[in-house]
Parts: structure tokens; C-alpha cells; sequence
């Protein structure tokens, strides 16, 4: 078996990337909580969900990222898989949202059973919901 180097330094040089960039907007951010700049409270809470949700997100992307590489040799048609988007990736965005849900006083009864009385890390939650969007696109092969 032939071990794509070139696939997997691409994908390291990716997370390191990654690493770098969520480590500068978090330095960023909390620079400007030092200095005062977030002064609106409804500003500071929806930026911190909506840069959890996307760098989280996009880690689970860069999980799963060798699917598309190797999805990409075949020969056929997108495709998007409506099962796992309907089934998985909805409700994973929902409880992805959770703490955003939860401290703005929407009332959905499962994200308060989660972040009230279970220690469910979010993250994990936002990390798979970037691993199951990558994986719910496929090519459909065309077949003679």
C-alpha cells in the first residue's frame, strides 16, 4: 500500500495553520475584552458563539477532510446525503448553539437538561457537527 505523503503533510500543514490562526483571533478577542471594547454585552456573546461555532466546526472538518480527498478520485456526481443532514447535522447544529440558546432565554428543553445537568462538553458537539457536514457529501458513482 502507497503512503500519500504529499495528502498528509498538506493535511498537517492545514491543522497547523488552524491552530495559528484560532490562536491569534482568541488572543484578539481577548485583548479587546481587556480594553474594554466590548462594552455591549449583546456584541461579546454572539461574536464568542458564532467563533466557537466556526473554528470548532472547521476542526472537524479538517478531521475528516481525507474523505474528500479520496472522494474526489471518483468519477461521478455531488451529492449530499438529506438522511444525515436531516437526521445528524440539524440537530447537531442545534445543540451547537446551545449555549448561545441557553443564555438568551429560548426555551428549548433539551439544551436546558444538557448544560444544566449534563457536563457535555459543546465543543466535542461543534467539533462533530463539522465531521458529519463534510461527511454527508458524496459522489455518486456513475456506473455503465
Amino acid at each position: 500500500m502507497k503512503i500519500n505523503y504529499k495528502k498528509y503533510l498538506l493535511i498537517s500543514s492545514c491543522f497547523i495553520v488552524y491552530f495559528v490562526i484560532r490562536y491569534k483571533i482568541s488572543y484578539y478577542l481577548i485583548s479587546l475584552m481587556k480594553i474594554g471594547e466590548f462594552t455591549n454585552m449583546l456584541c461579546y456573546p454572539f461574536s464568542y458563539y458564532i467563533y466557537h461555532l466556526f473554528f470548532n466546526s472547521l476542526f472537524g472538518v479538517l478531521i475528516g477532510i481525507t474523505y474528500i480527498l479520496d472522494e474526489r478520485k471518483k468519477v461521478g456526481q455531488w451529492n449530499i446525503d438529506k438522511n444525515k443532514v436531516i437526521f445528524l447535522l440539524i440537530p447537531l447544529l442545534i445543540l451547537s448553539l446551545g449555549e448561545f440558546i441557553y443564555y438568551h432565554n429560548i426555551n428549548i428543553f433539551l439544551i436546558r437538561i444538557i448544560i444544566e445537568y449534563f457536563n457535555i462538553s459543546l465543543t466535542l458537539i461543534q467539533i462533530l457537527f463539522g465531521h458529519v457536514l463534510i461527511k454527508s457529501f458524496y459522489i455518486k458513482e456513475i456506473t455503465d
